[in-house]
């Protein structure tokens, strides 16, 4: 009996369409992961934006909340001014703004905010409680609104028991905007 022994050979390496799909996969690979480095990097950015315009809302609204309720509450806040008639009558919502003479700095009361719009585009820069120039803020701009809270039967709120602040700061590159708001109540 005679037997024949085959050697088989294999082949070894790639051949060259497995190569070629072997450099087409890790391209597809590579370009997944650079979108999603490029997106991560994007999204940082807008977080910093973010956590600035929330530090600097936040700013205006506790400057805004330290001021007394009204031109017509005494310093020690004890009375407070009460209803829209009378001597000891709370500022009309009409005559919100700043009172004869007063700038930024010497904002007594919180309705003396009442349509204030500094930074980006605005004639006047954002500015700290002292009226020092803020840095680091330059495409950013600051609107506040001050409004009566209204009348509430059910609290048994009167008109002029509560101003509602509001402070929009806006990213004026991006066009984003933030909005903040909190009561200062008549006490």
């Amino acid at each position: 009996m005679s037997s024949h022994y085959h050697k088989l050979h294999t082949q070894s390496g790639l051949t060259i369409v497995e190569i070629v799909v072997t450099i087409v996969i890790l391209g597809i690979a590579l370009a997944a992961v650079a979108g999603m480095v490029g997106l991560g990097l994007s999204q940082s950015a807008n977080t910093l934006i973010e956590t600035r315009a929330v530090a600097l809302g936040y700013s205006y609204v506790d400057e805004i909340l330290g001021r007394r309720f009204d031109e017509r509450t005494p310093q020690s806040r004890v009375p407070p001014c009460f209803g829209l008639v009378g001597s000891e009558r709370c500022t009309a919502e009409a005559s919100f703004g700043p009172d004869g003479g007063e700038v930024r700095r010497t904002f007594d009361d919180v309705d003396d905010f009442h349509d204030l719009q500094e930074g980006a585009g605005e004639s006047n820069p954002l500015e700290d409680a002292e009226g020092n120039t803020r840095t680091g803020y330059e495409n950013f701009r600051v609107a506040v609104i001050v409004r009566y809270a209204g009348d509430d039967a059910v609290l048994g709120l009167d008109q002029t028991d509560a101003k509602l602040i509001t402070v929009t700061v806006e990213h004026t590159q991006l066009n984003l905007s933030w909005e903040f708001s909190a009561y200062r109540g008549n006490f």
